[in-house]
């Protein structure tokens, strides 16, 4: 489990975290201590939690089935990198992109960085477009990552465009549901994906 201290309050995040078990890949987006969208190998599919993001993705189909694609893509990749990268016993491997956005200064910072067994890994800079590593046992998986260049170009779109979109777009939706039906508003202080 990876354990994420959560952002001052003038700063809003989402914040996708994946990340391998022992048999199993889960996937949760959570805020704050709420439970939003979970995902494994058995559902195979995006599941909302609360009402009021099912009442959101009953109308916007398109939401979920983003979801679900990321879901169903990062359990194969996993499945994949874990196997080059496996040697002995268990290991973990996490993933965790996403953007943070600072609604005081209207400044987006966006970030994908993989670890491995609790240690950094590599990380995605945006650029070179290319991937940089902690440890030479990345150096492998660098090199195959480095020349999927369609995958490369779809990273550096979400980064780009789509995370900002995503958590501004999040962040309304719970405000306006919350303002025209009975709920808590919570204050968005982070999102979380964890695969």
């Amino acid at each position: 489990h990876c354990v994420l201290c959560i952002l001052s309050s003038a700063t809003e995040s989402l914040i996708f975290i994946e990340s391998s078990g022992v048999q199993d890949i889960v996937g949760v987006l959570w805020a704050d201590e709420t439970e939003l969208v979970h995902c494994n190998t058995n559902l195979n599919k995006a599941e909302p939690k609360p009402n009021w993001l099912k009442e959101f993705m009953k109308s916007n189909q398109e939401h979920n089935d983003l979801y679900t694609q990321e879901c169903l893509h990062s359990q194969h990749f996993f499945k994949d990198t874990l196997n080059v990268l496996r040697r002995s016993c268990v290991h973990t491997l996490q993933r965790m992109y996403g953007c943070e956005w600072d609604n005081e200064t209207e400044e987006v910072r966006s970030f994908d960085r993989y670890g491995y067994d609790g240690e950094d890994l590599m990380e995605f800079n945006q650029e070179t477009q290319t991937w940089l590593i902690s440890t030479p046992c990345a150096s492998i998986v660098k090199h195959k990552l480095d020349n999927q260049q369609i995958r490369i170009t779809d990273i550096n779109h979400y980064l780009t465009n789509v995370c900002s979109k995503w958590l501004k777009q999040h962040l309304g939706i719970k405000e306006y549901i919350c303002k025209t039906q009975s709920c808590v508003l919570l204050r968005y202080n982070a999102l979380f994906w964890s695969l």
